[in-house]
């Protein structure tokens, strides 16, 4: 696979590459592209959790997106929540992912939009 990243700004005549990024396959340039889903503003906190043998990453930024990584694997997917406030503390007790303002998401869960790469 290609990584791909298209540019979201222009400003003076320049590239800010902001935007979405994807994957290209090689071998196969008609397959479509696979969007990694990740961060485009800065992290404001990680944790990891050990869960049914996998090791997860669960990272947050600074628009209050919330990334699940499971690592060796290359997996990687959005955590949808309900709300989009600014996390600044995250951990797992228990198999429960917990961050400052007390809402819990079970560690493990399957998540929306999991893409390999």
């Amino acid at each position: 696979y290609l990584l791909c990243q298209q540019p979201s700004l222009q400003k003076y005549g320049r590239l800010i590459t902001q935007g979405m990024i994807s994957l290209l396959s090689a071998s196969d340039p008609d397959k479509p592209p696979k969007p990694i889903s990740s961060h485009i503003k800065t992290i404001t906190a990680i944790t990891f959790s050990l869960h049914g043998g996998l090791c997860e990453v669960y990272s947050s930024s600074y628009d209050g997106v919330l990334v699940r990584w499971i690592l060796g694997t290359g997996y990687a997917s959005r955590v949808e929540r309900n709300d989009s406030t600014q996390i600044k503390c995250l951990t797992t007790v228990e198999g429960e992912l917990v961050y400052y303002n007390g809402e819990h998401i079970p560690a493990g869960m399957e998540a929306e939009g999991v893409f390999p790469f």
